[in-house]
């Protein structure tokens, strides 16, 4: 982040305000993991909690650590990824 300059976040973060995602979060049918860092900075718990509650289909899992966490914390996020990715493997992909 320290390499970003502060205009460029100011400019990508009024981004993300100006737009209303609601309905096409709604409509998003496959199975979602949300890996959230409780010691995010730049994501909300309240935003992560914004598209649990949205996205019919989504998981939250909270992983002890800052924003990117795949890159900070893979150790941590490897067993929540392959619990997810195994339940969806046997999801029947046509929902019946």
């Amino acid at each position: 982040m320290a390499l970003v300059a502060d205009s460029v976040l100011r400019r990508r973060v009024a981004e993300l305000l100006a737009c209303d995602a609601t309905s096409a979060v709604r409509r998003i049918a496959l199975p979602m993991l949300i890996l959230h860092g409780r010691t995010d900075r730049l994501i909300s718990r309240r935003a992560a909690r914004w598209i649990q509650t949205n996205a019919r289909t989504a998981q939250l899992t909270e992983i002890d650590g800052p924003h990117l966490l795949l890159q900070s914390r893979a150790a941590q996020c490897a067993g929540p990824v392959v619990e997810f990715v195994s339940r969806c493997a046997s999801l029947d992909p046509f929902g019946e």
